[in-house]
């Protein structure tokens, strides 16, 4: 069994957002909620793999490069219960973590699947740097973005 920390997040992470910023790979996720005059802290999460589960992805099986990934649907979870008050989602991160979370939450929470208005590759940021993209991301015009909420991730 894996555990999952959810550390540092403001109290004010707990009332409706505008918008939502996410950094995620398969070990962790940072999150900053974007108010337009501010900034908040929603934590980061970060995952013990203490018992870890490992799969491999369709992708990396086709390819046949014998990697593996954490079953990442604990985190997963614990991001989607978190960026459920945003209403716009920005989504980030190095690999396939990003893709695979917005397929997840389209098996396991639509309503918030639906939220999702940009993903992109973007490797290690800070927070100002982190909420600077999605910022940009969320505010590029429909037809600019990254990638549609309604394309297949």
């Amino acid at each position: 069994m894996h555990t999952i920390t959810h550390t540092g997040a403001a109290p004010e992470a707990t009332r409706p957002h505008h918008a939502a910023v996410i950094r995620m790979d398969h070990r962790s996720a940072r999150l900053l909620y974007l108010e337009t005059d501010a900034c908040i802290d929603g934590g980061s999460f970060e995952v013990d793999w203490e018992g870890r589960t490992f799969r491999q992805t369709p992708a990396d099986a086709r390819h046949g490069s014998g990697r593996t990934h954490p079953d990442a649907s604990a985190l997963f979870a614990a991001v989607a219960d978190a960026v459920s008050r945003a209403g716009h989602v920005a989504l980030v991160g190095p690999g396939s973590a990003k893709r695979e979370f917005v397929q997840w939450l389209r098996e396991h929470r639509r309503h918030i699947a639906d939220r999702i208005e940009a993903v992109e590759d973007l490797d290690r940021v800070t927070d100002g740097e982190l909420a600077a993209a999605g910022r940009r991301m969320l505010h590029a015009p429909a037809g600019r973005r990254v990638w549609a909420r309604n394309q297949p991730g």
